[in-house]
């Protein structure tokens, strides 16, 4: 017997192909067919899928639909979330007789396209316009450090091989994904003039002559800048097999972006001996998600300066506004996105851990921009959340154990500054190699 899959659908649409790809083509890495040829589904001598509203076949594996995957439109949605045999589950159905009672693809398309993220009203956001972690259904429904999507992937996986044992899915392995933002290249080096005097102003204002007297040592070169843990950075990934991804700030000088300018040959120079190692991507400044012109400006920066095409990209403060960042980046020749993640929560923002193509609600397509959420960052731990080290490795170890679970991707946003040994950060190399040794073991 065909061990393919043809799943029927009474009407096609551009969310319904999507989720099925991201589930099928993707999480159950199987060959399926979409299609809404009622005879060609009633021949078909493999396995079956039926989503419609009415039982075809006692053959088949029966999930009704909702009318979510079948609109064109953007609303709230007034979703109540249940457990089904132990996974949260929402979009219930009145059909007793289907094989689940809820619709399992409009579930993971409403998590997996952050449908609630572009109908939140103000309060929806925190000050820097970010779409906050509390805000969302996953947290409200203490789901969200869980890879729901990935789970219940799994479970339908499981539903298919009871009813068809011909078919095999096979197990996916854990991967550990690091990355950089590179928001300061150095703490107290390379810093115009003005900007030293100013900063040696306030320190002697907030009479922190600690910080006055390590900013004098290191600018006369009697010590290393707190900041320049590059070669540590390398070191410790090389020693493991990884290799890591830097995203450099390259914005103008402002409020929330106090990079080193980027004309400046030093830091040119770092970001070239990065990029001779690793991929390297742009970390658009502040207010770039809103301007595209700021955005084109700084690709086009470090474009200049590596002499290579720029494809991957994170948003300083995670600050992005779906779906017009998006667009931007796509427009501007982006191609992997790694901003889906929350500043102020730990988790599984999009519920999934895997990269995955995003779905544009407002042009209602699938684009060939990939997103690669992350799980866990530093400045979450230490100063949001106000975690001990010790700590934050037990809600990090929770994570990744959860994400091995399933056989997922699993991905930390750390900064340069975070081997320092300033501004309380003393710890916290211990914190970053314990999480690298303990993806080696769920590696293996």
């Amino acid at each position: 017997m065909n061990s393919s899959i043809i799943i029927f659908t009474r009407q096609k649409s551009s969310r319904l192909q999507y989720i099925i790809n991201v589930i099928f083509g993707g999480l159950l890495d199987t060959e399926y067919t979409l299609t809404a040829d009622f005879d060609d589904y009633e021949q078909y001598p493999g396995i079956k899928i039926n989503y419609s509203s009415q039982k075809i076949s006692d053959q088949e594996l029966w999930i009704a639909p909702v009318n979510l995957l079948f609109e064109q439109n953007i609303e709230p949605q007034e979703i109540v979330c249940q457990s089904v045999n132990g996974l949260p589950a929402a979009f219930f159905h009145d059909i007793p007789e289907a094989d689940l009672p809820f619709d399992l693809f409009a579930f993971c398309f409403f998590l997996l396209s952050r449908y609630e993220e572009y109908y939140g009203d103000k309060a929806a956001f925190d000050q820097h316009g970010r779409f906050k972690a509390e805000s969302s259904f996953a947290y409200k429904n203490n789901f969200l450090g869980q890879p729901l999507i990935n789970q219940w992937s799994i479970r339908l996986g499981g539903m298919i091989t009871r009813k068809y044992p011909q078919i095999k899915f096979r197990a996916k392995s854990f991967q550990f994904v690091p990355t950089f933002d590179i928001d300061l290249a150095w703490a107290f080096k390379e810093r115009s003039l003005q900007r030293r005097i100013m900063s040696m102003v306030r320190d002697v204002l907030k009479q922190d002559w600690k910080s006055l007297g390590l900013r004098k040592k290191v600018l006369k070169g009697k010590a290393e800048d707190p900041f320049d843990t590059y070669d540590y950075i390398n070191n410790i990934h090389s020693d493991l097999g990884y290799a890591p991804i830097f995203f450099f700030l390259l914005g103008d000088f402002s409020r929330y972006d106090r990079n080193i300018d980027p004309s400046n040959s030093q830091l040119q120079k770092l970001i070239h001996k990065q990029a001779s190692k690793y991929q390297i991507g742009i970390h658009p400044s502040y207010q770039s998600h809103q301007s595209e012109g700021r955005l084109a400006k700084e690709i086009k920066r470090l474009e200049q300066i590596t002499g290579k095409e720029v494809i991957h990209s994170r948003f300083h403060f995670l600050k992005f506004k779906l779906p017009h960042s998006f667009q931007q980046l796509i427009k501007l020749g982006i191609k992997h996105e790694y901003s889906m993640g929350y500043a102020g929560a730990l988790g599984f923002r999009a519920s999934i851990a895997q990269a995955f193509p995003w779905y544009d609600l407002a042009n209602e397509q699938q684009t060939n921009l990939i997103i690669h959420p992350f799980q866990v960052m530093d400045g979450t731990l230490k100063n949001y959340l106000k975690l001990s080290p010790q700590e934050s490795l037990t809600k990090t170890y929770q994570l990744m154990e959860e994400t091995a679970s399933v056989g997922g991707f699993f991905s930390t946003l750390w900064h340069n500054s975070s081997f320092s040994y300033i501004e309380a950060w003393e710890e916290w190399a211990e914190v970053y190699e314990a999480i690298l040794q303990k993806a080696q073991k769920l590696r293996h």
